[in-house]
């Protein structure tokens, strides 16, 4: 067995290996050929992240992402199980408009959650189902086939708007990846995937989403939140890769909160919103719940401002010593 997964890490990193080296020797062809590597439009840039289309919630999360998530970018949701994380994504799936590549790793795709939550919005189910494109991976190794195997534009019905994993983490915590000596390898499996979904996103005009596990760290004080001790597998080399990072973590009964823990297009922000037959929803208004944890969400975007504030005068002070 050990053997046979050796052969297949081998095999895996020969492909990738091949892959780049050839974008390496077309580039330095084209370097010779005097290649200039021009800088882009700004106008052109500025108008197309301005009418980039952007895939909803349907829900309160949409005004921490700034409307939903734009083509071509990506969105790292974490949390321990139950967080709602793929609750999410199946609301994601109901309301895409257009087509959907969904990667099941975990086998937690429920075609009878899906159904309940169309019918609960009032979607047409079956023609959600048709627009679904379903990979269901065994393994690590078939995980990692999966970017190589997504077509180009022109081999689906439909235009692709979504592309989702969920989640990115599970295989790669069997036994072939336990110890420290494993990790490099682990981590550079990890990025590899999410580097070629984010170039099938970008080809497709797709917004991106993957799902992680966590892994705990132990706490600096009482005081100390989830948030800074569940962390998703894969560390920095995870974290650097997506736009967006979403943390969700449980409250209580059905209620759950989603924190923007970084984003370079969005202010730092929680939200609450519930689980219930629409999959995510907004809470109700009427709620006692609802009150209390917009205090909550206010106190905590407050303090972000109050950081960011500390933090331009703490650099204003350095640039006027600089001078002097």
């Amino acid at each position: 067995m050990v053997d046979k997964m050796d052969e297949a890490i081998d095999k895996i990193q020969d492909l990738m290996i091949k892959k780049k080296g050839k974008l390496f020797i077309d580039f330095i062809k084209d370097y010779d050929a005097k290649t200039i590597i021009k800088p882009v439009n700004i106008d052109e840039e500025e108008k197309k992240e301005e009418s980039a289309l952007k895939i909803s919630t349907g829900t309160i999360i949409d005004e921490i992402l700034g409307g939903g998530i734009p083509e071509g970018k990506s969105a790292l949701l974490y949390g321990e199980f139950g967080s709602g994380k793929t609750q999410t994504t199946f609301t994601l799936t109901a309301l895409c408009q257009n087509g959907v590549v969904y990667i099941d790793p975990e086998d937690s795709f429920s075609f009878k959650r899906l159904k309940e939550i169309c019918e609960a919005r009032q979607i047409d189910y079956e023609s959600v189902k048709k627009r679904l494109f379903l990979y269901k991976p065994t393994n690590w190794v078939e995980q990692m086939l999966i970017p190589h195997s997504i077509g180009s534009p022109v081999d689906y019905p439909m235009k692709i708007d979504l592309i989702i994993c969920d989640s990115l983490s599970k295989f790669f915590r069997g036994v072939e990846f336990q110890g420290r000596q494993t990790l490099p390898l682990k981590t550079g499996f990890l990025r590899e995937f999410i580097l070629a979904l984010e170039t099938i996103a970008k080809m497709h005009k797709a917004a991106l989403i993957y799902t992680s596990q966590i892994t705990e760290q132990p706490a600096m004080t009482a005081y100390t939140s989830k948030a800074d001790t569940q962390r998703p597998i894969g560390g920095h080399s995870v974290e650097h890769q997506p736009d967006f990072i979403l943390f969700f973590r449980k409250s209580t009964g059905n209620i759950r909160i989603v924190r923007m823990v970084d984003s370079s297009w969005n202010s730092l922000a929680e939200r609450a919103f519930v689980i219930n037959k629409k999959g995510i929803d907004d809470l109700p208004e009427e709620a006692k719940a609802t009150k209390n944890i917009e205090k909550a969400s206010e106190k905590f975007e407050a303090k972000q401002k109050q950081e960011e504030n500390i933090t331009e005068k703490t650099e204003s002070e350095e640039e006027v010593n600089e001078e002097e």
